[in-house]
């Protein structure tokens, strides 16, 4: 399992382990945990966001809160001041469903005999 794969995983399985259906994340907070750099999280939230609609992503502009793709380029979502570069993230439906088929790990040492 690559690092993508591993933090797709494990960020969309959050939402399960929280009980609850939205995050509030910044972008640089995955890079120690997961290695993966800012920009690189930010492309993987906007491709989860636009193509496989498993979330949605909005920050607040000052004003009200603004979804990923009214912001111009849409990776500035990420960057506004007045939400501190604060992200909310939401679970939809299809996500919900990813998080469902995402295989159990192992607890524990496993036996390699």
């Amino acid at each position: 399992m690559t690092s993508q794969e591993r933090f797709k995983d494990d960020f969309l399985s959050l939402f399960k382990r929280t009980g609850s259906n939205e995050q509030y994340i910044t972008a640089g907070q995955f890079q120690t945990e997961y290695g993966i750099e800012p920009q690189h999280v930010k492309e993987l939230l906007l491709r989860w966001a636009a193509e496989e609609q498993l979330i949605s992503l909005e920050a607040w502009d000052g004003a009200r809160l603004r979804p990923w793709d009214q912001w111009e380029p849409p990776e500035a979502v990420f960057s506004s001041a007045p939400a501190r570069n604060q992200v909310r993230v939401k679970l939809l439906a299809a996500g919900a469903q990813y998080v469902e088929l995402i295989p159990k790990r192992p607890v524990g040492f496993q036996s390699t005999s």
